[in-house]
């Protein structure tokens, strides 16, 4: 057992005892590497060992079968779900699922609390049915259909692991229906199985041999109530595909006497090889080749000759990018190529919590960022497209608004993240902290390095190292010699100030070049502290004023979406 890699305590159901790994628990209490090793301890001491290491509590799921077997216990850590175990078999008897007290379990339920779950069993078995084929005109498919009808699959074990799926309420209701109750004491659940078996296509060599074809087979089920001797019935559900098979099954296909003469036949399905060369055998039936598939059900193609596995070319995107707001969702459509192979997808995303993708392509905006979404190929994982997504605030959607571009260039630029997973909120007030934080992340975050003179600046404040490092910097100078004012709002005439003074700053303390205009705003005086930074602001356009440019707006807050937009400017012009 390799202790780095497992939780600290495991339970072994072969054995019947937990395992006990002592590795990165031992060093970080004791410091000392040499105490890692693993021991086994009897299950009901899992509680106490869990308690004196000060582990995270572990829930003991007890299983009962019901079935003559023991009873059997899984360990699961609290709050996560169990595992659901192989369906368990009782000669006479349907599993109808595991019940927790008189109701079905469900396994995605997270444990929380010991618990002990009990197999349902309905007196009942599963027979096979008579497959179904259709008869063709074709004299070719219809001579393969006559040889392809006694094809069977051994759908015991999947069967089995599906019934909680097939046994429904409804068909528990349907058993005590009084139709059902009429065909005596003994009543018993039947699932019936069967193949719906279809000829897709026929190739004949120049002799009329057929040298290979293309069955579909798809396993389907129906239930039926029946009497003891099974004499009289009652049908409660028609013929149904089953749900998709995952389990390893066996699968035997009978095949032309013709096709026997090449002793060994390949079998091609989902576009790949099963196996190698399948040996022709023969039973009271004919002829037939045997295999193990745990692939589903599709076409299978029978052939004399190995058959060549398709090949992708490429995959093509219905979008290249996306802009999506949060919360909404947009369908993408991927083209396999060339037409004819495979076009079966797997769909992931970058970022599954900026934007998520399920496996038909569907993408769901979560919260603003971007993520790239991929569609590669099942044939072929490194034949791929994409699809760039960016997920927008809800209140930026509109480019024509003056703050759009700029709000996104401080969202790619780690300068903010907004006010939440999918708002900007572009006309708040913009508080002094906030400022010269987006100040200090724009020049790449730098450490400060002097003492903190602010009482109203505290390490646990996201602004701490921002408006420290502006102090230290001839940024700001506070609001007094010992408060900063972080919450105040930040007006017009103060982030320009900050504006001017980082350029300086970035300038190595000389003032940054520009050539001035003529600047005629009546509410900026040439005495003002902020005089200097204004004509450099309007001069540079990084601003132009308010009321259609007669006034700078001396006194008015500065709204969030205008700091981002002043900075985006200032970046503009002084780029790095």
């Amino acid at each position: 057992m390799n202790t780095a890699d497992s939780q600290p305590i495991v339970y072994d159901e072969e054995k019947g005892v937990v395992m006990i790994s002592y590795d990165d628990l031992i060093r970080n209490q004791m410091g000392a590497d040499e105490y890692r090793f693993t021991i086994e301890a009897p299950a009901y001491v899992a509680a106490y060992i869990s308690a004196e290491l000060d582990l995270p509590e572990r829930c003991t799921v007890t299983f009962v079968p019901n079935n003559g077997e023991y009873s059997f216990k899984k360990s699961v850590w609290k709050g996560d779900a169990i595992e659901k175990p192989d369906a368990p078999v009782k000669d006479g008897y349907v599993f109808i699922g595991w019940y927790l007290e008189d109701e079905p379990f469900d396994f995605s339920t997270r444990i929380e609390e010991n618990i002990t779950l009990t197999a349902q069993w309905i007196n009942g078995d599963v027979q096979s049915g008579e497959n179904t084929i259709p008869d063709y005109t074709d004299e070719d498919k219809q001579e393969v259909a006559e040889c392809v009808e006694d094809t069977s699959v051994d759908l015991m074990d999947a069967i089995n692991s599906l019934m909680d799926e097939l046994i429904t309420d409804e068909v528990l209701q349907a058993m005590e229906s009084e139709e059902v109750q009429a065909l005596g004491e003994d009543v018993r659940l039947v699932v019936e199985t069967s193949l719906a078996l279809e000829i897709a296509d026929v190739t004949l060599d120049e002799d009329g041999s057929v040298i290979d074809f293309v069955v579909d087979i798809v396993p389907q089920y129906r239930l039926k109530a029946s009497n003891a001797d099974g004499s009289e019935t009652v049908t409660i559900t028609d013929w149904t595909d089953l749900p998709e098979i995952s389990e390893n099954v066996t699968v035997r296909i009978y095949v032309p006497e013709s096709m026997a003469a090449f002793a060994n036949l390949w079998v091609m399905h989902k576009n790949s090889i099963i196996g190698g060369e399948h040996e022709v055998l023969h039973d009271e039936n004919g002829y037939y080749i045997e295999f193990d598939n745990d692939e589903g059900f599709s076409p299978f193609k029978i052939s004399t000759e190995k058959p060549a596995v398709p090949v992708v070319d490429s995959i093509e995107l219905d979008h290249s990018s996306l802009n999506l707001l949060g919360g909404a969702s947009e369908q993408l459509v991927a083209t396999v190529l060339p037409e004819g192979v495979d076009d079966t997808v797997y769909w992931t995303s970058s970022d599954p919590e900026v934007a998520s993708v399920d496996d038909t392509g569907l993408v769901t905006a979560l919260k603003v960022g971007k993520a790239t979404i991929t569609a590669a190929s099942a044939l072929d994982e490194s034949v791929s497209a994409f699809c760039e997504v960016r997920v927008m605030f809800t209140d930026v959607a509109e480019s024509s608004k003056y703050f759009y571009d700029p709000v996104y260039w401080a969202f790619d630029n780690g300068i903010t993240t907004g006010t939440s997973g999918t708002k900007f909120s572009p006309n708040d007030n913009c508080t002094r902290g906030q400022v010269v934080t987006f100040l200090w992340r724009a020049v790449g975050c730098p450490e400060p390095e002097g003492d903190n003179p602010f009482s109203d600046v505290t390490e646990d404040k996201f602004f701490y190292k921002a408006v420290l490092w502006a102090y230290e910097n001839g940024i700001t100078t506070g609001t007094s010699s010992n408060t900063f004012s972080p919450n105040a709002k930040c007006k017009r005439e103060q982030i320009v100030t900050f504006l001017y003074r980082t350029a300086v700053y970035a300038n190595s303390g000389n003032a940054p070049e520009y050539t001035p205009r003529d600047m005629n705003f009546p509410d900026v005086k040439e005495t003002n502290y902020f005089y200097d930074a204004v004509l450099w602001a309007y001069s540079t356009g990084i601003t132009t004023g308010v009321n259609n440019n007669t006034q700078f707006g001396v006194g008015q807050n500065c709204v969030r979406g205008m700091v981002v937009t002043f900075l985006k400017r200032y970046k503009d012009a002084y780029p790095d």
